[in-house]
């Protein structure tokens, strides 16, 4: 046509905003003619105009064309659909393909666990609508025992192309078996594409009792408890039914129910000592009603966990020892003498390994590495503590550290402490010398956690940056310190005077100071008349001259008066160092030997089944610190971690603080709580050991999904799977290995069962693994429902379709009949807002040129004018240095101050700057005098 539209007229409405804005927009450069001006502005108009004319998108078009429609109906030919109303509807949607005018084209998708699409012209189509004639075709379509309905929306919205107008119209009775309608209908409405719905309704349930689902844990171990639930339905009434639970590994369990009608749950409990993947099956029956198909589940029963003990000595061991025989939990036992050379190959035979009250010592650096790796990989870990554990067994910044959920310290303080650090914040201070000195203090805080800490900054004025108090969270108060920078001069007097007396009120019986200063106080005289006073308290006063600008002698004299210890060191790099030695020298060993009943801080794996009220006593533990990641399961009521846990990569670690010897843990020795605790423990820290190859089955209709994880095994290859059915009949899968190294297989099963597998190596095609089963439930196409009318309704709300009560409407195309028409066009806008670009580069190199620069009278008058300001400025200068002289001369200095100010800045203003440095100079000289 070639004719010019605006497709969004809507923009007009900006010209006025448009007009303002390029009134606005005239200011330029002062040194630009006026002729350069009036340029200039009418580019900015004409920027802004091409602007507005760009959103309206302007387009020129060239024909209309008219193009077809398409209407699909997606049909569900699964066996939960009512076969009278399925083949009703089969009919009826024929002939409404059948009768589409040409501009209209028919398409159906029959669908069930798998789809087929029918195209207009198919012969089965006419099968379908020919009288007497529909069941036939019906059962020539591939239909099994399932309803994928998320694949059949998608196969309906592929068979309308991109672009063209369309519909879809689902005929289903909504049970669904497959999960995958919520994508399918994001795919949809993308396209937005309508789709209306027409509920089928669903076939009578059988009348017998069913059980609906069997749920199963992954994994167990043998000989401990499983239990199984079930969930069992009945159409009507009530009766008793027996229910009988089989395993592929000789259990069996019966048991009476009495069902009401409905859903009913049942819990199964039993014991298994056969190792493997093993299948479990449950039936119903009743007086009236024969046995049903069982619906069976997968249960890995893994053996029981093998844990690999290292003490000092077999003496040492032995109640640990005799507390996991007790527990039946296998393990090897190993001291310094009998472990072989290499230990790293022993400890990846056992999926848990516990060190007990052993030191760093006794093992190699290559041990160590080999510890903390393996637990990476997946193994546990358990460390007890004792004397030569944890930090007193030199563990701290090791390997084995990196791998447990606590941080180990050396030292720490036995005795309630309190403690004031007096840091020295002026300016001095700055820079990297400010930086030591906060990761010191930061060092303090994290050792002292449970005890009292507060830290002052002093300079010209003492600040409490942390008040004195009980550390909990030293993470939190090192954040403090990150909120103050030096500054100021230095005065001693009042923060020791501070210090004295928040420490002189602290209820802790150890009190101290450590001062930290890089200069010398402009007060030591009024310290001195302090020093009795901190000695008449026991408040001793440790300093640290740090620096070559400090006097040592006066530190000194202060930790010599009061007590104290003194350090120096010219490199400020050395303060955590020193900060570390002084908290060592007022520390003890990591150790606290008193009684106390550790408190529960949470019922996970490790202590389930345990009560607060049945723990006993505890004697004493080693003194760490919980990582921020870490678990705390027991703690002792100043917060120390007695059990602690963690995941460390895809293994577990726990941290056992108290001995096993027993010694601390004299008490727990009688207490049979200690044996679950054990058996507990072991089995968690097994979880995440690899084992071999898991199969994992998902059953959706009688499609199958199966994944292997190869395990502990990585390097295994397999290649695919081989089924043996219930007819003897052999059948292979192929197997793709995903982005997580398992392996998986996609298969369609033809009956309910159980049927041996074999998993295949990719390298021979040999038998790799042939111990597995696979379970087959019937599909819960079966399964007692009705219609799902939420779902349907649900589809049609979302893609903008509707709910029909009938199809006649479709009849001829329905509102699809004439197609549509499209119009084919150019669009405009891109050149024009490509034209208002380049005017806007003109500007830009118009305004910064010297193009339109102004004439020599012109600038002249501006540079007189400049020039007149700056006398101004100077004269002002002058009248507030005369009014300062006078101030200073009455003796009135903080006026005179004021204004020697005042002069500086109007000499500044004026580019005097040779007098406004005069008048600094004299500012100094006075201000130093007050």
């Amino acid at each position: 046509m070639g004719s010019l539209v605006f497709a969004s007229p809507t923009p007009l409405l900006w010209a006025i905003p448009v007009l303002l804005l390029a009134i606005l927009w005239i200011r330029t450069p002062i040194f630009i003619s006026s002729r350069g001006k009036h340029l200039l502005l009418w580019i900015k108009l004409g920027i802004l105009s091409l602007l507005v004319l760009a959103m309206l998108d302007p387009r020129i078009e060239l024909e209309t064309v008219r193009e077809g429609s398409r209407l699909v109906f997606a049909l569900d030919v699964s066996e939960s659909v009512d076969r009278q109303a399925l083949e009703s509807s089969a009919a009826q949607i024929a002939s409404i393909v059948q009768g589409l005018p040409r501009d209209v084209e028919g398409r159906i998708v029959a669908f069930s666990g798998r789809h087929t699409v029918i195209e207009a012209g198919d012969p089965l189509i006419k099968a379908l609508s020919a009288a007497g004639q529909t069941a036939d075709a019906l059962n020539r379509l591939p239909r099994n025992a399932a309803t994928d309905l998320g694949e059949a929306l998608i196969a309906a919205n592929d068979a309308i192309p991109s672009g063209r107008r369309g519909r879809i119209i689902l005929i289903s009775d909504g049970r669904d078996t497959h999960g995958g309608t919520v994508k399918a209908l994001d795919r949809i409405s993308d396209g937005n594409i309508p789709v209306d719905v027409f509920p089928l309704p669903s076939r009578t349930p059988d009348p017998r009792p069913r059980v609906v689902r069997l749920v199963l844990p992954e994994a167990s171990y043998a000989g401990e408890e499983v239990k199984a639930q079930a969930l069992i339905y009945l159409p009507s009434g009530e009766e008793t039914a027996e229910l009988t639970l089989t395993g592929t590994d000789g259990v069996s369990e019966n048991r009476t129910e009495h069902l009401l009608s409905g859903y009913n749950a049942v819990t199964f409990s039993f014991k298994t000592n056969k190792t493997g993947v093993q299948v479990y099956g449950l039936t119903a029956r009743t007086a009236r009603h024969r046995m049903g198909i069982p619906v069976r589940g997968l249960l890995r029963v893994r053996p029981l966990p093998r844990a690999l003990l290292l003490d000092g000595s077999p003496e040492e061991g032995r109640f640990l020892r005799e507390a996991l025989r007790a527990e039946k939990i296998e393990f090897a036992a190993f001291s310094p003498a009998s472990w072989p050379t290499d230990l790293s190959v022993l400890i990846k035979r056992y999926p848990c390994l516990i060190l007990n009250n052993i030191p760093k010592s006794a093992f190699k650096d290559r041990d160590l590495t080999a510890i903390r790796d393996s637990v990476h990989d997946g193994n546990g870990l358990m460390m007890i503590g004792g004397p030569n554990s944890f930090g007193p067994g030199d563990y701290t910044d090791s390997p084995v550290e990196d791998a447990l959920p606590v941080r180990m310290p050396r030292r720490t303080v036995n005795k309630a402490l309190s403690l004031v650090l007096l840091l020295d914040c002026s300016g001095s201070m700055a820079g990297s010398s400010w930086t030591y000195l906060v990761q010191a203090a930061k060092e303090i805080l994290r050792l002292c956690k449970g005890h009292y800490v507060g830290i002052v900054l002093f300079s010209s004025e003492p600040v409490w940056a942390v008040p004195l108090q009980k550390i909990v969270d030293p993470e939190a108060a090192c954040a403090v310190l990150d909120n103050y920078a030096p500054g100021g001069g230095t005065i001693f007097s009042t923060p020791l005077a501070e210090a004295f007396v928040a420490l002189k009120n602290s209820p802790s019986s150890q009190r101290s100071i450590l001062m930290m200063s890089d200069g010398e106080p402009a007060d030591f005289f009024a310290c001195v008349g302090m020093f009795e006073n901190f000695r008449d308290l026991n408040i001793p006063i440790t300093t640290v001259a740090a620096g070559v600008n400090v006097n040592p002698q006066i530190l000194e004299t202060i930790a010599s008066e009061t007590g104290g210890v003194f350090y120096q060191s010219l490199d400020f790099a050395d303060l955590p160092n020193l900060f570390r030695k002084e908290f060592k020298r007022i520390s003890g060993p990591p150790t606290i030997e008193e009684q106390f009943t550790p408190l529960l801080s949470n019922s996970g794996p490790i202590t389930r089944g345990i009560k607060q009220a049945e723990i006993p006593p505890l004697m004493g533990l080693v003194i760490t610190q919980l990582k921020p990641s870490g678990e705390m399961v027991m703690a002792n009521p100043r917060g120390d971690p007695v059990i602690a846990r963690w995941r460390y990569g895809l293994g577990r670690s726990v941290a056992f603080t108290p001995d096993l010897l027993p010694n601390w843990s004299r008490n727990w020795a009688s207490w049979n709580g200690l044996g679950k605790l054990l058996r507990q423990t072991v089995k968690d820290l097994s979880e995440g050991a690899r084992e071999s190859a898991a199969l994992k089955v998902v059953q959706k209709g009688m499609d199958i999904h199966l994944t292997v994880d190869p395990g502990s095994e990585p390097e295994t290859d397999f290649n695919g799977l081989e089924v043996t059915w219930a007819s003897s009949m052999r059948e292979h899968w192929p197997m793709t290995q995903a982005s997580d190294g398992c392996y998986e297989a996609s298969l369609a099963a033809s009956a309910p069962g159980v049927f041996p597998l074999k998993l295949l190596s990719k390298r021979d095609s040999s038998q790799v693994q042939s111990d597995y089963f696979l379970p087959v439930n019937e599909s819960r196409e079966f399964e007692p429902g009705k219609t799902n009318q939420a779902l349907l309704r649900n589809i049609a709300e979302k893609t903008g379709g509707e709910v029909l009560d009938s199809l006649a409407g479709f009849a001829g195309g329905g509102n699809l009949r004439g197609g549509g028409e499209a119009v084919l066009y150019v669009s405009l806008w891109p050149w024009i807002a490509l034209a208002a670009l380049l005017l806007y580069i003109i500007d830009i190199f118009l305004r910064k040129s010297d193009v339109f620069g102004v004439s020599p009278s012109e600038q002249g008058a501006a540079e007189l004018q400049g020039e007149k300001s700056e006398d101004i400025y100077r004269q002002l200068a002058q009248k507030f240095l005369n009014m300062a002289e006078e101030y200073s001369l009455k003796g009135e200095e903080e006026e005179a101050k004021r204004y020697y100010l005042r002069a500086k800045a109007f000499f500044m203003k004026g580019s005097a700057v040779h007098e406004a440095q005069q008048v600094w100079e004299r500012y100094k000289r006075f201000d130093s005098r007050s």
